[in-house]
């Protein structure tokens, strides 16, 4: 039946050859080319930053608060998380019926319902739509012969990842060998002891003043990027003007015979108490302020130099060829902003994927080819090796084409013609058989 309406209507053949190709195509266009398939659940990933802070630290006060919040998230499977020094990763799994932007919305909204359980002095914690499992599709590296190391990262961290950051597919964008631009206060002890100041109050006073606020989420089309409201110090300079919490002002007391709206000092005698001005102790006056770095732990080298190591990792429905891509054609953007920072391309796994595809690609192609080519040249060879028993493998559509051929006019006698052709037909097939058995007779 389906044979008939097909040799019936040949441009409905025609038309289905071409869906099915168009089809076809745009599955090819839209398909996610990878090395490996995806094997691992969509995953909400928090990062939370405590410098200083030890282990059994960030356990007990961050991320065991986080954890139990986050175990109550509708469609969660699992929560695992990996604590450093001074750093911690939280990544809850979620089920494969889930949406990744109900999932991020449950884990920000269960942050924000234990933030009164953190520390004060803790930086937001930054949320991303990523499994931790995926891997690096882009590496890249950053080093520069005019600037130093503190002002490279610096840049990188500030500027050049979050660019990165905004490519689309792209998960999350991690650095290595980095060091941590910071402030250095050396305290002078007689002069805090003087001042009847701890050490504690000069604490207590920069981390007051070095605020990070969150500043709410900017929504857009395909991500969420959260905003910081930074209040933190800028330069050395600001540090040092800071005014010490706690620290009491120099009082002056008046001398009986002094006069009326007058005050002694046991150094400069009588002073005027409408013009003299109470003594404030600022960081400056007992300790000294400058630019530093904390120390390196991790390094990164390309080539014999020291450089800044960038891992690009895509989400889990993108594409590693065309995340890859739109990574290595943002460089020359970013090259031109910042002529100071060298750019190397250190390894693109997409390179090894299309080359997999185009090696599929080449092998079906010669497979359409060669089989094109023995049945349009060889198809005698078709018809005596396809079938053993020497029967025609043509046969059914022969008499499918009899079936639908104009019926012959009543007037005219074609039975006995047609009885003698399928004589000479089945003669011709038997002899053909005869041959083909003798010839494929082993010997």
């Amino acid at each position: 039946m389906l044979t008939k309406a097909f040799v019936e209507r040949p441009p409905l053949v025609a038309v289905l050859i071409a869906l099915m190709l168009l089809a076809g195509w745009l599955g090819y266009r839209n398909l996610a080319v990878q090395d490996m398939p995806n094997t691992s659940p969509p995953a909400i990933t928090v990062n939370v930053s405590y410098q200083g802070a030890s282990t059994t630290v960030l356990r007990d006060s961050i991320v065991r608060p986080i954890e139990n919040a986050i175990s109550g998230s509708p469609n969660l499977q699992s929560v695992s998380s990996v604590i450093q020094n001074g750093q911690a990763s939280i990544a809850a799994a979620f089920t494969l019926e889930s949406s990744e932007s109900t999932d991020l919305t449950n884990v920000e909204k269960a942050l924000q319902s234990v933030q009164g359980q953190l520390p004060s002095d803790l930086l937001p914690p930054t949320v991303g739509a990523g499994t931790p499992g995926q891997p690096v599709v882009v590496s890249l590296s950053l080093d520069s012969k005019s600037l130093s190391k503190r002002a490279l990262a610096l840049l990188g961290k500030n500027t050049i990842v979050p660019v990165i950051e905004q490519i689309p597919g792209v998960s999350g964008v991690h650095e290595s060998g980095l060091v941590t631009a910071a402030y250095e206060v050396r305290v002078d002890p007689s002069a805090l002891a003087s001042a009847g100041l701890t050490l504690n109050d000069i604490v207590t006073t920069i981390g007051s003043n070095n605020v990070r606020a969150p500043g709410g989420i900017a929504y857009q089309p395909d991500r969420e990027t959260h905003i910081d409201v930074r209040g933190d110090l800028a330069t050395p300079q600001s540090v040092a003007d800071l005014l010490v919490a706690g620290a009491t002002p120099v009082t002056i007391t008046a001398a009986s015979n002094a006069p009326s709206g007058a005050s002694t000092s046991p150094l400069v005698g009588t002073l005027n108490s409408w013009t003299v001005v109470p003594h404030k102790t600022r960081i400056g006056d007992v300790a000294s302020v400058t630019e530093s770095t904390e120390p390196q732990t991790v390094y990164s080298y390309t080539n014999g130099t020291s450089a800044i190591g960038i891992d690009v990792t895509k989400t889990v429905a993108s594409s590693e060829v065309t995340v890859s891509d739109a990574v290595i054609a943002a460089l020359p953007a970013l090259r031109a902003q910042f002529p100071a920072v060298t750019f190397t391309v250190d390894h693109v796994q997409s390179t090894y994927s299309k080359q997999q595809v185009q090696g599929v690609l080449h092998t079906l192609v010669e497979a359409i080819i060669l089989t094109a080519i023995v049945m349009i040249f060889f198809p005698s060879l078709v018809t005596q090796c396809g079938r053993r028993d020497g029967r025609d493998p043509h046969l059914p559509l022969r008499r499918a084409l009899r079936h639908v051929a104009p019926q012959p006019d009543p007037g005219h006698d074609f039975a006995a013609r047609d009885d003698a052709c399928d004589r000479d037909s089945r003669r011709r097939l038997d002899r053909r058989a005869r041959e083909h058995r003798t010839a494929c007779r082993p010997r």
